[in-house]
């Protein structure tokens, strides 16, 4: 093949392959974070005809709720289903692939696009998302439209695209100043005229005035009418947001290097730093090397300040602009390395196996781990429903069921098939648990469950993936 071919080629495996695995996931019902931000608060606006903008209390995330409020309106259009809900997706998933496509173009050669477009592509937690119903994949487009808008310098695409980084949720806004840096760095002028200096500083500025004034304006009203911006102490997701302390904050440090390692990432970041540190000088005295050498060091250094002083926000997915970056950084460095045809191709089928197997990565009980960020989670959705026919083939009512996130909740709010009916998070009060290994809870409810007091009564499971039926001895 000659190497316009092969471009070709690997653009084609992976559109098919995300399109496919898009199209094999069409009826998957909600899961992980996506029951909130997805159903639950395109619910809200659905049932209520969006007659009110502001969400109850109860499932009030903090943000500018635009993501429930599309849902909702495809909703209302198309119909309440699963398919309808995840086709609504496509719009952005298109838009990622010619986002990917126009940054890739102005980093690499014509010969290196295809090969740079599928290692993007692959990343784990992007695959994972991508079987959602999940703002994450809206918010990494408008990431790379932004992006892409610096690089060409379109100030008022840029401006309208930071609106929508606004509107998809608060991560969106520390994407964005991060973005800005990046921005300043690239396209405005400073000189010693510190008058000049500062003129040219604050007409960039305006660029971003228009989703700060939107989010400053969102805030205000929410304020006057809840009493609280970003988080109230009642929420479920309260523990979250517990400030840690230095010891915290060192552990936190750890996550995060974990996180950007984990499922399979760990060979563009390991090639970033190697490759980005052994020929730095070559890469800086390139413009577009510049430009992946600044965006990476921002992102890496600024981006996670906002979650490391909490306990629970250094989630996979909220770090997918960091990953993605690396990815981009690596692929460039190793590309425009002096290394040999042979090593580059060996690093870059390392790189693809080793990132496909991150699917495969399944930790013990005990250690938490992003299931919505691989898709080592995708048998989940049948024994969910085996496990709710399990109680109806034996005749035991739901209301007698208690189980652990992200599993609980109405069931018409994971398959919107209009099944009413609940079951409660765990408290320990209840006849019956249903535990599986993507369940988040603490250990001493893990030990609980697993010991005298309960039964094991029933176990499903595929490719490693299980739910257990626990039922509690009577004393």
């Amino acid at each position: 093949m000659k190497p316009n071919q092969f471009t070709y080629l690997f653009y084609a495996i992976a559109i098919i392959l995300i399109l496919f695995l898009f199209i094999a996931t069409l009826e998957n019902a909600f899961f992980w974070d996506t029951v909130q931000l997805g159903s639950l608060h395109a619910n809200f606006y659905y049932e209520n005809n969006f007659s009110e903008f502001l969400l109850p209390k109860r499932i009030d995330s903090g943000h500018i709720p635009a993501f429930g409020i599309y849902i909702a309106s495809a909703w209302k259009v198309f119909g309440r289903t699963l398919l309808v809900s995840h086709l609504a997706m496509l719009p952005f998933i298109l838009g990622l692939f010619w986002q990917v496509h126009k940054l890739v173009s102005y980093f690499f050669k014509d010969n290196h696009k295809g090969i740079v477009f599928l290692l993007l592509l692959i990343d784990t937690v992007l695959l994972g998302q991508i079987t959602l119903v999940s703002p994450d994949v809206p918010l990494l487009m408008f990431f790379f439209m932004a992006f892409n808008f610096i690089l060409t310098d379109k100030k008022k695409l840029l401006s309208l695209t930071i609106i929508f980084l606004f509107l998809t949720s608060m991560r969106g806004m520390m994407i964005s100043f991060c973005l800005l840096f990046i921005d300043i760095w690239l396209n405005v002028e400073l000189t010693k005229k510190y008058k000049q200096s500062f003129l040219n500083l604050v007409k960039r500025s305006f660029i971003y005035l228009p989703a700060l004034f939107v989010f400053i304006g969102f805030s205000l009203w929410h304020y006057t009418i809840k009493g609280w911006i970003g988080y109230h102490d009642d929420s479920p997701w309260a523990a979250s947001f517990k400030t840690v302390g230095f010891n915290g904050f060192a552990k936190n440090i750890g996550v995060y290097i974990w996180r950007l390692l984990d499922f399979g990432k760990i060979v563009p970041v390991l090639v970033a730093v190697i490759l980005g540190s052994i020929y730095l000088k070559k890469y800086w005295s390139i413009l577009k090397g510049r430009i992946l050498v600044i965006a990476l060091l921002i992102f890496v250094l600024l981006f996670p300040i906002n979650m490391m002083w909490a306990t629970g926000l250094l989630a996979h997915r909220y770090l997918l602009p960091v990953t993605m970056l690396f990815s981009l950084s690596a692929s460039y460095f190793l590309m425009n390395s002096s290394l040999s045809l042979v090593l580059k191709r060996g690093i870059i089928m390392v790189w693809i196996t080793v990132t496909v197997s991150g699917h495969f990565w399944i930790y013990p009980d005990k250690i938490a781990q992003g299931w919505d960020s691989s898709l080592a989670h995708l048998p989940y959705y049948n024994l969910q429903k085996e496990a709710i026919q399990y109680f109806d083939d034996n005749q035991i009512e739901l209301e007698q069921v208690e189980t652990f996130f992200p599993s609980q909740g109405a069931i018409d709010f994971f398959f919107l098939n209009g099944d009413q009916r609940i079951i409660d998070g765990y408290e320990g009060k209840r006849k019956y648990v249903i535990y599986s290994n993507i369940n988040n809870l603490s250990d001493e409810e893990y030990n609980y469950i697993h010991s005298s007091a309960y039964t094991l009564i029933e176990t499903l499971e595929s490719n490693r993936v299980f739910i257990k039926i626990f039922k509690k001895v009577l004393k």
